[in-house]
């Protein structure tokens, strides 16, 4: 579990600060990173440091809440909150994501689902 709640926390910060390094080391140099259960999985740090910063750069606000609901010394269920301003408009994100560790605590498979909200009042 404790490894988790450092993943969470690291996810959290990453987001709200856009800090890509942050993120980075809690990354395998090997791993499988689905943005979208369809897509075709992200398969190194580099790749999802780019699709980051691609996603939040023009996020701004943005506000991350994660909540472990199962978890082992393996793999977890995460719960995620976020809202984010871009522009004039304003999302909102509730979704989970399953998140698998490897020996040293690192991301090495992530894979999220999640629905998402207008809240500038055009739902």
């Amino acid at each position: 579990m404790e490894a988790h709640q450092k993943i969470a926390k690291a996810l959290v910060n990453s987001w709200q600060n856009k800090d890509y390094n942050l993120l980075r080391d809690n990354l395998a140099d090997n791993l499988k990173w689905y943005e979208n259960p369809f897509d075709t999985p992200l398969k190194t740090a580099d790749a999802v440091l780019e699709q980051w910063k691609r996603d939040l750069a023009a996020q701004s606000n943005i506000e991350v809440d994660v909540e472990i609901l199962a978890a082992d010394a393996g793999q977890g269920i995460h719960r995620f909150r976020v809202s984010w301003t871009e522009g004039e408009k304003t999302q909102e994100l509730d979704g989970i994501f399953l998140v698998r560790l490897d020996a040293r605590g690192k991301i090495k498979y992530f894979c999220q689902w999640w629905s998402a909200k207008d809240r500038t009042g055009n739902t």
